[in-house]
């Protein structure tokens, strides 16, 4: 019988039988002696809570919270399916993750209404770590799934052996005869239980009670989690972080250590005031003959390097230049913001929708009543400042590659940075560190202790009411991607350093700056101009028109040019001059159709901005098809296919009144693309791993050399000599696919490695020799590589 049906059966029960007993006992003739009076009735249980997604966990239980919806149908979506078939086809996943995703698919039918919950990183020591639970519509659907899930656990989590038993219980055991010693215990290595529609497993045991304890408010019932919970409701998966939980732990583990740190301290003080309280009863002066003589040496030292009166103006430390101050202060302005601590949200929510073009990722940042956290803890000082429609595209290159735009705030940096201008803090002062010992904290030269006002000084110019009044709050940063290697393809196997072409010179970053006032920006720049680089080297600036715009630049150093209501500053001239070109023609990101079409769906005025240009993805598709891709035919062929339309990466911060909102779009075809890169590069072909085996070989060769001179006390050995010395394997040697040669030489030796059959067991040939230790080679087809060759990288 259904349990949940047993305190409605007990009520009709009680109804029936109840009512006709009551209706006869007013129809009776009342004796003369009184009746007694009635006993109170039983008190009627209260039907059982079901089991259910909202009544499982306490608010306290877990920090990490997350959902997918809908498991059934997330398992046959094609976002599922076109990730797992780069995995499938291209490498060997293994066979266990295999039968995963078989079973899954097999089984979606029964899932495809179905939730799937995850919780993990407890609060309490009394659950497990992790815990996951699968919800069906009815108990009759749990029931049956148990049994099939357990099947599948059963071959994919076998028992494990138990832990160590006690020092005392081995040793009796390991007396015992072997023919009567038990096997070694073991235990389970999941634990399943059904509550209700709900299947639930985990690592250890788990009590229902503990998830959620008598009286405790349930996680359903929490303002942050209903805050997170509805504003991704319709998202497949949802997932939800306690940060606050996380603070207080953290803050319980400071406190622990400190109070750990403190007993030692006073334990190791307790000590020394023993021992010398002994020493005293003894009457015996401890000596100390080392810290003596430490100070004798120090004292002759400080007498020997005392300077003469005629060398004291050698000896006297040059005072620093304008440049060398100027760059010091700027480090510590970049120590300053990027120091300070962040102002963490109470919670993140997370959304992740896999829709047909791309993977949508959704993060809201949630704050306690009246207070406001950063946006970007790890910029915690750059203060973001009010929403803004982006007109940096309307300046950046089209064919820019990777852009990051923020409104700042800069009046509340300059705020935050002059107020920790404070000469208290070049005071020496005293502190003591966690081991117990005392260091004295250095005082901080201006430029550090006040990084603001040091800059100030040295440009002549004041930043609050010269400088701020001039800038807008956009700022826009442009990078180059593929130039850089910052992201790509992964390196698929050994290849050639080809070297740098210096007639095409790399594109490099810079930086735009939205104005309030340009013409008043153009008559402060010569003078931070001369405030940086000096007098001398500002009159070297030479200055170049393109219709009227003007481009000023130093040495090809600096350079920087106003566009529009922009302020562009680059460090080279080619690259501030490919802006002002860009702008002149029209080719701007703004009129870029991938720009306009992929950044449609983000919100007219935002804080924050990203965009990845198509180039990225594309980048798969030239290494793809470059003969330094080291991989198969069937991977090339699949990599050419999915990267015929590149798409870009879009991110945009807002604040939708909730709080800060993240919201990145990444193509589904990149996500592929990635996946498919790395699953070839990790099942390459087999002339690829002689290849990289043979590398390994090279190095292997010589530092064996090393080893057998140093052992013989003479010269290097042949290679028949280092296998016969156990320095080199001859089976390593003989299964690598390739032939190692051994020639010495008057000064060394030299190593060379062809491939036993060209085009089968490896295409590249390599070369290294005792001077250098740089291996070179190429493709000979299959002759042997030279001091000649390119450098080999991988």
């Amino acid at each position: 019988m259904n349990l949940l049906k047993l305190p409605l059966v007990y009520l009709l029960v009680i109804a029936v039988v109840a009512v006709p007993v009551a209706g006869q006992q007013k129809r009776r003739t009342p004796e003369k002696t009184p009746a007694k009076a009635p006993a109170a009735p039983a008190p009627t249980p209260e039907p059982a809570t079901p089991v259910t997604f909202d009544t499982l966990l306490a608010v306290d239980t877990y920090k990490i919270y997350g959902e997918a919806r809908g498991v059934g149908q997330l398992v046959r979506s094609s976002a599922a399916n076109d990730i797992l078939e780069p995995l499938f086809k291209l490498s060997d996943p293994g066979s266990e993750f295999t039968d995963v995703v078989n079973w899954l698919r097999t089984h979606a039918d029964q899932l495809m209404t179905s939730r799937l919950m995850i919780a993990a990183w407890p609060n309490v020591s009394e659950v497990p770590e992790v815990m996951f639970a699968i919800e069906f519509t009815s108990v009759e659907e749990a029931t049956k799934f148990e049994s099939q899930v357990n099947r599948v656990l059963a071959k994919l989590l076998p028992p494990v052996k138990a832990p160590s038993e006690p020092e005392g219980d081995k040793k009796a055991k390991d007396q015992q005869p072997a023919n009567e010693q038990a096997p070694p215990a073991t235990v389970p290595g999941y634990y399943l239980q059904r509550a209700d529609s709900l299947v639930l497993i985990s690592p250890k045991p788990l009590q229902l009670k503990k998830l959620r304890p008598k009286g405790s408010k349930l996680l359903s019932e929490d303002t942050n989690f209903r805050t997170a919970y509805n504003r991704f409701n319709s998202e497949p998966i949802f997932v939800f972080v306690d940060i606050n939980a996380m603070g207080k732990e953290n803050e319980e583990r400071r406190k622990k250590s400190e109070e750990e740190w403190k007993k030692q301290r006073e334990a190791q003080e307790a000590a020394e005031a023993k021992r010398q309280a002994e020493a005293a009863e003894k009457g015996e002066a401890e000596e100390k003959p080392e810290e003596t003589e430490a100070v004798t040496t120090v004292t002759t030292l400080s007498e020997t390097v005392q300077p003469s009166p005629e060398s004291s103006d050698e000896t006297t430390p040059k005072e620093p230049t304008d440049a060398e101050v100027l760059s010091t202060a700027f480090s510590g302005l970049r120590n300053l913001l990027f120091g300070v601590q962040p102002h963490l949200p109470t919670a993140v929510g997370f959304g992740f929708t896999p829709d047909n073009e791309s993977f949508d990722l959704r993060a809201l940042m949630i704050d306690a009543a009246g207070e406001m956290s950063d946006p970007i803890p790890i910029f915690s000082a750059l203060k973001i400042g009010d929403p803004v429609t982006p007109e940096s595209p309307g300046v950046l290159p089209a064919d820019s590659e990777l852009v990051v735009m923020l409104s700042i705030d800069f009046p509340f940096i300059q705020e935050l940075t002059a107020a920790f201008e404070n000469p208290a803090s070049r005071v020496p002062l005293e502190s003591t560190t966690p081991m117990g010992t005392f260091s004295p904290v250095m005082s901080q030269p201006p430029e550090l202790a006040a990084p603001l006002k040091t800059i100030e000084r040295i440009l002549k110019i004041n930043v609050k009411d010269d400088l701020l009044p001039l800038l807008g709050s956009e700022v826009a940063v442009s990078m180059p991607v593929t130039e850089f290697g910052l992201f790509g393809p992964p390196v698929s196997g050994p290849r050639q350093i080809q070297p740098k072409d210096e007639s095409k010179p790399p594109r490099t970053p810079f930086v735009v700056l939205s104005l309030r006032d340009r013409e008043g920006m153009r008559k402060l720049m010569p003078r931070i101009l001369e405030g940086f680089a000096g007098k001398a080297a500002a009159a070297l600036a030479q200055t170049e028109r393109r219709e009227d715009t003007e481009i000023v630049s130093i040495a090809n150093m600096f350079a920087y040019a106003f566009v529009g209501n922009f302020l562009v500053l680059g460090v080279d001239a080619a690259t501030t001059r490919h802006v002002v070109d860009s702008y002149l023609k029209g080719e701007t990101l703004g009129s870029s159709t991938h720009f306009k079409t992929y950044t449609r769906w983000q919100p007219r005025q935002l804080q924050g901005q990203l965009y990845v240009s198509p180039a990225f993805a594309d980048s798969y598709r030239t290494w793809a098809t470059s003969p330094n891709a080291h991989i198969s035919d069937e991977a090339r062929a699949f990599l050419t296919r999915v990267t015929t339309n590149p798409q870009p990466i879009t991110y945009a911060l807002s604040n939708d009144g909730l709080g800060w909102l993240h919201e990145a779009h990444i193509p589904k075809s990149l996500i592929v693309t990635a996946v498919a890169g790395g699953a070839s590069t990790a099942n390459p072909p087999q002339a690829v791993k002689n290849e990289r085996a043979a590398m390994s070989m090279l190095w292997s060769i010589s530092a064996a050399q090393y080893r057998y001179k140093e052992e013989k006390k003479g010269g290097y050995g042949s290679l028949e000599e280092l296998i016969s010395a156990d320095m080199l394997s001859e089976d390593s040697m003989d299964n690598s696919g390739y032939r190692f040669e051994i020639r010495l030489t008057a000064e060394g030796y030299e190593i060379v490695a062809t491939p036993v059959e060209y085009g089968k067991t490896g295409k590249l040939s390599f070369y290294m020799n005792s001077q250098s230790q740089t291996i070179r080679g190429g493709d000979h087809g299959g002759g042997p590589a030279s001091a000649s060759d390119l450098p080999i990288g991988y």
